[in-house]
């Protein structure tokens, strides 16, 4: 399921600076992506060196990304994300570097080649199993948060509370904001649909209205807005509620003050309530 209140794939990744003129790890990993996509060849190094590098540093690498054989990957899949890792780290290089040189570089940006492994591992295994989803929770980060309703599912599936707990500190964390707590799976995650983008669970108006306090930021709205304003709530038959406070319909600023609105209908109190105001009032437009 697809909500567009979800983030975008593959965020940045904040790693180490680098001396002037030379790529950050994270300019790598974006332009090693557009080059896979457009066919380009991604590093300067010829191919036979690229091939000796990863037979060279296959076992050493696997072993700093705790790419461990109880994961179960096919050789050729390991194989392949090894030779993604050294082709990446190495297509800044005209020549081939030695085999430390290339290590050295992994420890010092170990934590965004786990998140670029992870996204790697994310595309090919279409249903990761118990020890491989442990290993895409505990080192994916932000990369998780396209993929979070189907990992949420299969650890609930695979009885895993512990990793259900850390997808949802890396939800609350790194995902999108604005969106209040889903009283099953408590991921910040109720979209304005009322539904829940990570388990599903559809909650009612009245926990909406609960959530945010929708009666306090009611009564200081009906305060604080025009009568213009008022009349065309009653009109509509109903408000946009978010963090911020209760808005009309088509308020602008509602949509600049607030991650997420949710739509509330008004009850007959609240419409009478409106009237009152609106007839107490001296006309202000």
């Amino acid at each position: 399921m697809s909500h567009a209140s979800k983030g975008p794939r593959g965020r940045e990744v904040k790693v180490e600076k680098r001396s002037q003129g030379t790529l950050t790890l994270q300019s790598q990993v974006s332009s090693y992506k557009t080059s896979k996509k457009t066919r380009r060849k991604p590093s300067g190094l010829k191919k036979q060196d690229i091939d000796r590098l990863v037979e060279e540093l296959y076992a050493p690498i696997c072993t700093l990304l705790s790419l461990t054989d109880d994961l179960g990957l096919p050789l050729e899949t390991s194989r392949q994300i090894i030779r993604d890792v050294v082709e990446m780290l190495t297509s800044e290089y005209s020549s081939k570097p030695s085999a430390d040189v290339i290590l050295k570089k992994i420890r010092r940006n170990l934590s965004s080649l786990f998140e670029y492994v992870v996204s790697k591992l994310l595309e090919l295994l279409s249903k990761p199993t118990p020890q491989q989803l442990e290993y895409l929770v505990m080192h994916g980060s932000r990369v998780l948060i396209p993929e979070v309703e189907r990992l949420y599912k299969l650890a609930v599936h695979y009885g895993r509370l512990d990793l259900v707990d850390h997808l949802r500190y890396i939800w609350n964390t790194y995902g999108p904001r604005g969106m209040i707590e889903c009283p099953k799976c408590r991921f910040n995650a109720i979209t304005p649909d009322n539904s829940c983008c990570v388990c599903g669970h559809v909650v009612t108006e009245e926990y909406i209205r609960s959530t945010l306090s929708f009666s306090e930021k009611f009564e200081l709205y009906i305060k604080s807005a025009s009568v213009a304003e008022l009349t065309e709530v009653l009109k509509y038959g109903y408000v946009l509620v978010g963090e911020k406070g209760v808005y009309y319909p088509k308020s602008p600023r509602a949509r600049r003050e607030n991650s997420v609105l949710y739509l509330i209908h008004l009850t007959s109190n609240e419409a009478s309530k409106i009237s009152e105001e609106v007839n107490t009032r001296e006309l202000k437009v």
